[in-house]
């Protein structure tokens, strides 16, 4: 775990094998903005020697992270809507 602060941030650090192998940081940062909505920012970022080898098989991850992306988004609005009219 590298952030961990509620309300903002959630990164953390997942190795393949040794570090400097395939390393790869995933992070969830909350933005609040100017009209009260918040902004996910929902990132990854590879290291090592092996990243080149294993390039496709990061990019085929994108795929989840965009469906979870969108589950997730559709959750909070539904949620915030349930919220507004009293509905559970």
């Amino acid at each position: 775990m590298l952030a961990a602060t509620p309300g903002h941030e959630l990164r953390w650090l997942g190795k393949l094998g040794p570090g400097g192998l395939f390393d790869g940081e995933h992070s969830f940062v909350l933005t609040l903005n100017p009209d009260g909505t918040t902004r996910l920012t929902h990132g990854e970022r590879f290291t090592g020697v092996l990243v080149a080898l294993l390039k496709g098989t990061a990019t085929k991850s994108h795929a989840g992270f965009d469906a979870f992306n969108r589950a997730l988004k559709q959750r909070v609005e539904s949620a915030a809507s349930e919220a507004r009219t009293g509905d559970t």
